[in-house]
């Protein structure tokens, strides 16, 4: 009971922006605090992994989870304020390194879908892990998306690759349109709305 009790507070949270990427962030450029209840579902999730790390049903709380953390803690700025991260990081630090990689063109450190690896790792046979391996498809990668001879790159392949892996799932579908149109508006030149469909 107490599982599908934290699965049922999880899935009430809204995980849709009501505007545009920047209303999660004050006039100053800084990031709005987490509401309570996402933060709350944060916490008993993890607190559910912690205590039942073996359990079927765990696959849900890490999908639940990931899609907490790519809304609400999808970026991390303050990496540098915990001291290096490169030197013996403390366990709060290698805990943040193992989930957000730094990327150069958002000059943050960004969620990088642990959970929903975690998640196709240890429970792969899971209903959950389509689900999450489309999720970590669409988390990257970042960096330039055409080359100097106007060719577009690679940063579509994790969702062709999705694809190849899970034929089957009633996502491909989703995920076939999400290559499309990334493409259309690569080759439109608008790069702004490619790298928010990471979003």
């Amino acid at each position: 009971k107490e599982i599908k009790d934290v699965f049922d507070f999880a899935a009430k949270i809204d995980l849709s922006r009501k505007e545009e990427y920047s209303s999660d962030y004050d006039d100053q450029g800084k990031r709005l605090p987490i509401p309570e209840d996402a933060k709350k579902a944060i916490d008993r999730l993890k607190s559910l992994i912690e205590r039942m790390p073996k359990y079927p049903e765990i696959a849900q709380a890490y999908f639940l989870l990931g899609k907490l953390k790519t809304r609400f803690m999808d970026s991390y700025n303050d990496i540098s304020s915990e001291g290096s991260p490169d030197v013996y990081p403390t366990p709060e630090i290698a805990q943040i390194l193992q989930e957000y990689e730094h990327h150069s063109s958002a000059g943050q450190y960004m969620y990088n879908g642990w959970h929903f690896q975690e998640l196709i790792n240890k429970f792969p046979k899971s209903d959950f892990a389509d689900d999450a391996a489309y999720e970590l498809a669409g988390l990257g990668p970042f960096g330039e998306v055409e080359t100097s001879n106007g060719e577009l790159n690679c940063i579509f392949y994790p969702m062709a690759e999705f694809i190849e892996k899970y034929p089957n799932s009633p996502l491909v579908d989703k995920a076939l349109d999400r290559i499309a149109t990334g493409f259309s508006y690569a080759r439109a030149g608008d790069m702004r709305v490619v790298e928010e469909m990471r979003y």
